[in-house]
């Protein structure tokens, strides 16, 4: 070998770099998104059981309604 090759390992470093850098920001947004989802589903199932509730406090079979 004549050493040529030296250069290329500088680029390909940092290539993984970027790339390791790109995965760990790919990695942060999807934790971000999961999060989301999961306040947007503990909303809608507190939604969800309160008008649930709503409904078995009012029954029809009840005197008065």
């Amino acid at each position: 070998m004549d050493g040529s090759d030296g250069g290329g390992d500088g680029g390909t470093r940092a290539e993984l770099r970027g790339l390791m850098r790109r995965l760990e920001d790919a990695e942060s947004a999807q934790k971000q998104d999961r999060e989301r989802v999961i306040e947007q589903l503990e909303k809608a199932a507190g939604a969800i059981d309160w008008r649930l509730q709503r409904l078995e406090s009012v029954r029809p079979d009840e005197p008065g309604n």
